[in-house]
């Protein structure tokens, strides 16, 4: 007995085609392995590390670092209860696609919590808009308080300046704390100072700044050269240095230093041995003289100086 052969129609082959499980797309995947050399044990309060990762794509779909579904790493904070207290980490772009089956190391920038405490840190893929990936093994890390503190040292420092004048000070700074002095953003470190009268009365607090030049990271040094302004009335006076962070606080200032503001013009004299006067007679007096002022005597005219 023959069998007759069937023709199906073109659209119901294909429709059957495309219903078979063994012809259907893969269902794309998202997965990575993080794999993190040197993880952070201490970081300070609200303090920016760098953090060195090695991403591997397991996944079956290429990670896409532009577009309007980028992919890029971040990471979750928890507290010791389990709590998220940061999910929403900052991103770290990774520059370029990775392919499946790829890997690639990339720095990532974290932001501490701004708690002291021990944390729980995550790091974590997101397609920006779509899903975030599973996250990494957890990685215990210490928050501490931040300090701000220094030293500082002047090599030579002036015991007089004019009244009002200005002096030059080489001052050089060590940072005994555990953050970084910045110098840019919105709180800079900057080098100013207070002056105080002989008793530790305060006539100025707030004094003029000096910019560091360069960040300095904590058991670094710097030295910069500050342009100190005498108050403008003849006396005694205690300089102390402190650093500030605008904004923010200052710093514990440095030791005091006593410096005399001069008046311009000062002079002391030695008393001379007198011979015996003669009335009406004429002698030649040896002097000393002595300039304590802060101004320089002219000889010569206009406005030249005489005994």
């Amino acid at each position: 007995m023959l069998l007759g052969r069937i023709s199906l129609p073109a659209a119901l082959v294909t429709c059957l085609l495309l219903a078979s499980p063994a012809l259907a797309a893969p269902v794309p995947v998202l997965s990575a392995t993080y794999t993190v050399p040197t993880p952070p044990t201490t970081l300070v309060q609200g303090a920016t590390a760098t953090v060195a990762i090695t991403l591997q794509n397991i996944g079956n779909e290429n990670w896409n670092a532009a577009g309007a579904n980028p992919v890029n790493l971040s990471y979750h904070w928890y507290d010791g209860a389990g709590t998220a207290v940061m999910w929403n980490g900052s991103r770290t772009p990774l520059v370029t696609d990775i392919a499946a089956g790829a890997s690639r190391t990339i720095n990532a920038s974290v932001i501490a919590p701004s708690t002291p405490g021990a944390f729980r840190l995550n790091f974590a893929l997101v397609k920006e808009g779509v899903a975030w990936f599973t996250q990494s093994a957890a990685f215990i890390v210490q928050i501490a308080s931040a300090t701000t503190s220094a030293s500082y040292t002047v090599a030579t420092p002036p015991t007089t300046i004019a009244a009002g004048g200005n002096a030059q000070i080489a001052v050089a700074l060590t940072n005994t704390g555990n953050q970084a002095w910045s110098t840019t953003g919105a709180n800079p470190v900057n080098l100013s100072l207070h002056w105080y009268d002989a008793q530790g009365g305060s006539v100025l607090w707030d004094g003029p700044r000096t910019p560091l030049g360069a960040a300095v990271e904590p058991a670094q040094s710097r030295t910069v050269t500050a342009t100190v302004t005498a108050p403008p009335v003849p006396g005694s006076y205690l300089l102390r240095f402190a650093l500030v962070k605008e904004g923010v606080a200052w710093f514990p200032p440095s030791n005091p230093l006593p410096i005399n503001a001069l008046a311009g013009f000062v002079a002391t004299v030695t008393p001379p041995t007198l011979p015996s006067l003669i009335a009406g007679g004429t002698y030649d007096v040896p002097l000393v003289l002595k300039n304590a002022g802060a101004a320089a005597w002219n000889a010569a005219a206009p406005n030249n100086i005489n005994v």
